[in-house]
C-alpha cells in the first residue's frame, strides 16, 4: 500500500518512541515496524546502522541496499550506502554513491542543517551549503571529476539509480530517448526502484517533482504488472496525476488482460467510490472476456451505503454502459432500475439522461485522450502533461480577461505565498518552480498573482 492506515502509522510512531527509550530489542521493534509496514525504508537504514556498529558489515550492506530500493529518491541511503562502500574498500562504489546522495540533495526545497554542516568544508566560503542550489553545482562538479567509466561491476550495480537520476534531471524539460531506452532495455533492474520511486513521492520524502512523478508512473505502466494495480488505483483520483495514471493502468490492462480483471475484483472489497469509478471506466476500455460482467456488477456492492455519496450517479453509469458493451443489456437495465433511486436527486436526472435515447456514451479516460498513446509520445513527446498545461494557459487566459473587465477599480495587491523551490511551479506548467519562474520572480521585485503550490491530491 502506498498509504499506511492511521493506525499503522500510530503504531510506528508508538514504536519509535519505544525504540529511542531502550537500548534493548532494537531489532526486534525494527522487525516489528517492517512487518506492519514492509515499504518504511527507515526501519532497514537504521537496521544497516545497527549492523555496521557490531561490523556485521556484510549484514548492514544487505539492509542499506534494501534502503536504497525503496527510497531511491531520497540522498540518506546514498549517504549511509557511500560511508559503508568505503569502509568496505569499495572507494569507486562509494563515490559514485556519494555523486547520487548529492544529486539528490540538489532537488531538495530546503536543506537540513546537519547535512549544510557535513559539506560545508569543501565548499568555497561564498557559497550557502544551505541553498539546494549549491548542491547542484557541487554535482556538476563530481561529475566532470569522475568522467572516466565505470568498472562494469560498479555500473551493473548502480545502473536503475543512475537511470533514475537522469529522469529526475531531465522531468522538469525533457525526458531523453537514451534515459528512457535505458529504462526500458533494463526493465527487471529499473522496476522495483520506479516502484520505491513512486512509494517515495506518495509519502512525500523526496524531491522529485510532479512531472518527475509522471513519468515513473508512466514507466511502471510501460514495464510493470498486475501487481502494480492496487498502488497505482490508490492515486486514481489524484488530479494531479489522473491521466498518467489512468494511462499506465491502462497499458497494463492491454498488457496482462486477465489479471488485471482479477486484480480489479480483488479491489472491489476495499474501495471507495472514486476507486470503483476508475476501476469501471478502466473496465469499459478493456476487450470483453470472461469475468468481466461479474466485477463490473460487483461495482455496485452495498451500493445502498454509498449510493447518496458524489460520484455514485457515475459509477452505476459506467456499470451500466460497460454491461451493454459486453452485450447484457437485461442485466444493465435491472440495475439501472435498481439503483437509480438510491443517488441523489441531481444525480438520478443526469442518469436518466445518459441512459436514455441512442447516443454514444465516450467515458472520462476516452475524453482525457490516454487511449492510442505509446511510452514515446507520453514521455517524450509528454502529450499528457502538454494537455494539463494547455488547460492552465486557458484558464490564465479567461483569469486575465476578467481583470481586464475590471480595471476601473484599484485593488490591493495580495501576495499569495511562494511556492517552493521544487513546488510545482504556480504557471501551472509541471516544472518545478526553480527551473520556471523562481528567477523571473526574484528578478522582478513585485507582487506576483501567484497561485498557491499545489498539494498532492
Amino acid at each position: 500500500m502506498l498509504f499506511p492506515s492511521d493506525r499503522t502509522t500510530r503504531e510506528i510512531e508508538r514504536l519509535m518512541g519505544q525504540l529511542r527509550k531502550t537500548k534493548r530489542d532494537h531489532q526486534k521493534l525494527l522487525s516489528r515496524m517492517l512487518e506492519l509496514d514492509p515499504f518504511f525504508s527507515a526501519a532497514y537504514l537504521m537496521m544497516c546502522m545497527m549492523e555496521a556498529g557490531a561490523n556485521r558489515l556484510d549484514k548492514a550492506e544487505e539492509y542499506c541496499w534494501k534502503a536504497l530500493e525503496l527510497s531511491p529518491t531520497s540522498y540518506l541511503p546514498y549517504l549511509e550506502a557511500s560511508g559503508l562502500q568505503r569502509s568496505l574498500g569499495n572507494t569507486e562504489l562509494s563515490d559514485r554513491l556519494l555523486l547520487l546522495a548529492i544529486w539528490k540533495i540538489s532537488f531538495e526545497d530546503e536543506v537540513p542543517e546537519d547535512i549544510a554542516d557535513r559539506f560545508r568544508p569543501g565548499m568555497p566560503e561564498d557559497v550557502d551549503p544551505l541553498n539546494p542550489d549549491a548542491y547542484e553545482e557541487l554535482a556538476l562538479d563530481g561529475e566532470r571529476t569522475l568522467a572516466k567509466p565505470m568498472t562494469a561491476d560498479v555500473e551493473r550495480r548502480l545502473r536503475p539509480y543512475i537511470l533514475l537520476n537522469k529522469l529526475m534531471i531531465e522531468a522538469d524539460d525533457a525526458l531523453t530517448p537514451e534515459t528512457m531506452r535505458g529504462i526500458l532495455e533494463h526493465a527487471d533492474e529499473c522496476l522495483p526502484i520506479l516502484r520505491g520511486a513512486m512509494y517515495d513521492w506518495a509519502r512525500e520524502l523526496s524531491g522529485l517533482s510532479l512531472s518527475g512523478a509522471c513519468l515513473v508512473i508512466a514507466l511502471l505502466g510501460e514495464i510493470g504488472g498486475s501487481g502494480d494495480l492496487e498502488e497505482l488505483l490508490e492515486v486514481s483520483d489524484s488530479s494531479e496525476l489522473f491521466a498518467h495514471v489512468h494511462w499506465a493502468i491502462h497499458r497494463i490492462a492491454e498488457r496482462h488482460p486477465e489479471e488485471t480483471v482479477s486484480a480489479f475484483r480483488k479491489a472491489i472489497a476495499n474501495a471507495d467510490t472514486s476507486m470503483r469509478c476508475a476501476i469501471g471506466e478502466q473496465l469499459y476500455l478493456m476487450q470483453p472476456m470472461a469475468g468481466m460482467k461479474d466485477v463490473l456488477a460487483g461495482l455496485l456492492f452495498d451500493f445502498h451505503g454509498f449510493g447518496a455519496e458524489p460520484n455514485s450517479g457515475h459509477l452505476l453509469l459506467t456499470v451500466v454502459h460497460g454491461l451493454q458493451k459486453l452485450g447484457e443489456s437485461d442485466l444493465a437495465d435491472a440495475l439501472l432500475a435498481r439503483y437509480t433511486p438510491m443517488v441523489t436527486e441531481e444525480d438520478q436526472e443526469h442518469v436518466r439522461q445518459e441512459s436514455s435515447g441512442p447516443h454514444e456514451y465516450l467515458s472520462r479516460l476516452e475524453i482525457e485522450g490516454i487511449t492510442g498513446l505509446d511510452i514515446e509520445e507520453v514521455c517524450i513527446e509528454r502529450v499528457l502533461m502538454e494537455e494539463e498545461e494547455i488547460e492552465d494557459e486557458d484558464a490564465e487566459e479567461d483569469e486575465f480577461e476578467e481583470d481586464e473587465d475590471d480595471f476601473d477599480f484599484v485593488e490591493p495587491v495580495h501576495v499569495e505565498a511562494k511556492p517552493g523551490r521544487n513546488d510545482p511551479c504556480w504557471c501551472g506548467s509541471g516544472k518545478k518552480y526553480k527551473k520556471c519562474h523562481l528567477a523571473e520572480d526574484e528578478a522582478g521585485g513585485q507582487a506576483h498573482r501567484h497561485e498557491p503550490p499545489r498539494g498532492r491530491a
